[in-house]
């Protein structure tokens, strides 16, 4: 399978997640655009119940890697890489793959999660 939609265009993307917050996040002045914010936030919650493996192939590779370094990611090249990867880790885990995950993920109200 081809990954094509690549890393997007906020390069303050994984500086957001590297920042510690308790209650609801502020980043107050840490971000030129909503959307890098907003996918930071849900990333972020994401990041504290499992682990984050990034797939990127093709042209943007290097630069992706770079990032997932940054955010805290596992990194791999290709989506066969990533499986074989998770599978040697984890012969009994579940792999949940999401494109576009930050606009998929549910946010549940306080308490009931």
């Amino acid at each position: 399978a081809s990954l094509e939609e690549g890393i997007g265009p906020h390069p303050e993307f994984p500086l957001l997640l590297k920042e510690k917050t308790e209650g609801p996040p502020v980043f107050a002045g840490k971000t030129t655009g909503t959307i890098a914010l907003a996918a930071a936030l849900m990333t972020k919650k994401v990041k504290e119940k499992a682990e984050i493996l990034l797939v990127a192939e093709g042209p943007e590779t290097k630069l992706a890697g770079e990032v997932a370094k940054k955010a805290g990611f596992r990194f791999a090249s290709s989506l066969q890489s990533a499986l074989d990867d998770s599978l040697r880790r984890f012969p009994e885990g579940k792999i949940a793959v999401l494109k576009e995950a930050p606009l998929l993920l549910p946010v549940p109200k306080e308490g009931k999660a």
